[in-house]
């Protein structure tokens, strides 16, 4: 039995040694996995983080894009309103010329009228002043006969 027992010893010390190791083994595994999901979870949070980065990124650029859009848009419209707005007073315009084209043509009209009646009067002044010039010179001929006629009768007389 002796025997039995320093095989059973001999076993037990075995199976000891084996569990210590085993513990060990199972510990230095365990610090290893540990490390490596360290290492993973670090990679993995980097990863993470240049998603985050990226997708930040992107929507800034989204943003900026939708932005920009939203300005040539209104930009366009604005561009729009404006070509509208100076059609209109082009239009405007070209029918206060016409406007003002026709009333200066009116009076020039007028004024030529006016010219022209003013040219009449002044002919009809002219030709009657004519006639009274010659309604003068026929007066002062027959006054002159008549003073002459005159200084002949007091020619007569003296």
């Amino acid at each position: 039995m002796s025997k039995k027992i320093a095989q059973l010893t001999k076993v037990i010390f075995h199976l000891h040694s084996k569990n210590e190791e085993n513990g060990q083994f199972q510990a230095s595994l365990i610090g290893a996995y540990e490390k490596e999901i360290e290492t993973i979870l670090r990679e993995a949070n980097t990863v993470v983080a240049r998603q985050k980065d990226a997708l930040e990124k992107a929507r800034e650029q989204a943003n900026v894009k939708a932005m920009i859009r939203e300005v040539e848009e209104r930009h366009t419209a604005e561009r729009k309103e404006t070509q509208k707005q100076f059609e209109e007073y082009k239009g405007k315009v070209k029918d206060r010329e016409g406007q003002v084209e026709k009333e200066y043509q009116n009076k020039v009209s007028e004024m030529k009228l006016e010219v022209m009646d003013a040219k009449k009067k002044f002919e009809q002044r002219i030709e009657e002043f004519k006639k009274q010039l010659d309604d003068y010179r026929k007066n002062n001929d027959i006054i002159d006969e008549l003073k002459k006629a005159h200084q002949k009768e007091l020619a007569q007389y003296v």
